[in-house]
């Protein structure tokens, strides 16, 4: 997503590198868990439940972030804000996670 908003790809390029290397390292600092979300989580994807995951941050934003808070290979699908041509409220990321990723029947947004 920075990288629409600079004009020159390379100065895009050291930029995304420079925030991501600054995020994988301060992000703890940051961002935590919610309390007994994890296990949740985890007791619902034992149970069969298809998990699906829509957010803002970028696709390698995404990864540190799921990475750091043990959450890899946890849901079926992940959309982030790279993932998308229209950035939240819209609702394009949910009905991409419904009709295209989840094979849900019957969504009308």
């Amino acid at each position: 997503m920075l990288q629409r908003h600079l004009a020159h790809p390379e100065e895009a390029r050291d930029a995304l590198a420079r925030y991501h290397g600054l995020y994988a390292e301060n992000h703890q600092q940051y961002v935590e868990p919610f309390g007994e979300l994890h296990d949740l989580l985890i007791e619902m994807k034992r149970t069969g439940c298809r998990l699906a995951l829509f957010t803002g941050k970028g696709r390698q934003g995404l990864a540190i972030s799921l990475e750091r808070l043990g959450l890899t290979r946890l849901f079926d699908v992940e959309i982030s804000g790279d993932d998308v041509a229209h950035p939240k409220p819209h609702p394009e990321e949910l009905q991409t996670i419904m009709k295209q990723r989840l094979a849900v029947a019957g969504i009308v947004c």
